[in-house]
């Protein structure tokens, strides 16, 4: 079986280059830098897939379904603490939505498939357009039809791709989009260079499914698929893929440690690629990461807010550094005295306090929780993926089961049904899923 090609973008890009080529991937549309750095020439036609990197700290894969799922069996072998969403709703796929509520300047609409949000003013039954998917799918109700080459845009005009810079041929794609162009915009992709009979080709073929389904929407049921779009594939990291690609990357340019968790950063960014510009020159790796870390230290403040993820994010609030050491974070969190203690089945009280101890590349972490006049009440193991620590958050892929020990020292697993459901469903691989239990087990011998 042939493989997908691949277009990727964002941090990852040396990384997973590297690992698909050497697995016989075929990688387009490759940026000069990629192409110098990895001795290629890289084909410029229109791939299979387009990985690029997202909001949420991870990737977004678009393509096929037969092609994303190739894709995530070869990421599944490569890492272990990875994970996969395959949305239903298809990307730039046109539907016939449906209101299902408004709240305010945005709509909730029934697209079939899911729910969409619309920021424009929508009839109760409209022909709408995912333009976005990354959170939650956002919908626009000015159509695009995509196509190989080029895109019919809603407006009446001819653009051609920023990527394509010879002025001759933005003259003479021009031309053709001029010559052809009729009541929608004509946008050429930059696999247009060099083509014009397929260029002729394919607009007359847009425009002809364009002006069906246009003329013709109130006909269609609601909610409907109208035309088909992309799968979109989401791909998180945990702490322990994201060493991996350091790894990966260093075997291609000298990489800093931590590079795919604070590339991640805003605030540290910058910093990494000076350090890293700074090691391809000849200085010393040991004093650039010494240097590096008085950077971090600088951009932390006395608070720090924990980032739980399961299936989305969750922000168990901010907690106060008390100790900070390359490998080790100490936190103290104040409760209101509201609610139980996960597992411990133990109330919470006005004035309880709990101290966090994170360790770095421990697969889990300790909660001890303590009364107001210091009395332990119970000890919380959440195993986890190692925890990433940037200057303003923590964060961590909780892994479902987790132990308890009470003030005796007794430890018990709990809640590893949820982890055998999170596994069944296919939010949590079996590698880790079998990781997970390993390191349960090891903290009740």
């Amino acid at each position: 079986m042939s493989t997908p090609t691949v277009r990727i973008r964002g941090i990852y890009t040396t990384a997973l280059t590297k690992l698909l080529l050497e697995k016989n991937w075929k990688v387009s549309q490759m940026s000069d830098v990629m192409e110098e750095r990895f001795g290629v020439k890289s084909p410029k036609d229109p791939a299979d897939i387009d990985i690029r990197q997202n909001r949420e700290n991870g990737l977004i894969a678009i393509g096929e379904k037969k092609d994303l799922e190739m894709l995530e069996e070869v990421l599944k072998e490569e890492f272990l603490d990875i994970f996969f969403k395959m949305e239903d709703i298809q990307l730039y796929g046109i539907y016939k939505g449906k209101i299902l509520e408004k709240k305010g300047k945005k709509t909730i609409v029934d697209i079939k498939d899911g729910r969409g949000l619309c920021y424009e003013e929508i009839k109760d039954e409209s022909l709408v357009q995912v333009f976005d998917i990354n959170k939650r799918p956002v919908l626009k109700t000015k159509i695009t039809f995509p196509g190989k080459n080029i895109v019919l845009l809603p407006n009446k005009t001819v653009k051609i791709s920023r990527k394509i810079k010879d002025p001759e041929e933005r003259e003479r794609l021009y031309e053709i989009g001029k010559k052809h162009l009729r009541n929608l915009g004509i946008l050429f992709r930059s696999s247009a260079v060099g083509k014009e009979t397929e260029l002729i080709r394919e607009i007359k073929e847009l425009y002809e499914e364009a002006e069906k389904i246009l003329s013709s929407s109130e006909l269609f049921s609601a909610p409907s698929l109208i035309r088909k779009g992309k799968r979109a594939l989401k791909i998180n990291f945990g702490w322990d893929s994201k060493k991996k690609m350091d790894t990966i990357r260093n075997e291609v340019i000298p990489t800093m440690k931590n590079h795919h968790i604070y590339k991640n950063s805003m605030r540290l960014s910058a910093a990494i690629d000076l350090g890293e510009n700074l090691m391809k020159e000849g200085m010393d790796r040991d004093l650039i990461e010494k240097n590096f870390r008085e950077v971090f230290r600088s951009c932390m403040g006395e608070y720090i807010e924990i980032e739980h993820i399961k299936t989305y994010p969750i922000s168990l609030g901010e907690a106060e550094i008390l100790e900070m050491s390359d490998s080790k974070l100490v936190l103290k969190r104040k409760f209101l005295g509201t609610g139980y203690y996960d597992g411990l089945n133990i109330k919470k009280e006005f004035r309880d306090y709990g101290i966090t101890e994170i360790e770095e590349g421990k697969w889990y972490f300790t909660h001890r929780y303590y009364t107001k006049n210091n009395e332990l009440k119970g000890i919380y193991y959440n195993i986890c993926t190692p925890v990433e620590i940037y200057p303003d958050k923590i964060r961590y892929f909780d892994l479902e089961i987790d132990v308890i020990e009470d003030t005796e020292g007794n430890r018990r697993i709990i809640d590893r049904d949820k982890l055998e459901k999170a596994v069944e469903d296919g939010r949590i691989n079996e590698k880790l899923g079998k990781k997970a239990i390993e390191v349960a087990e090891s903290l009740v011998r």
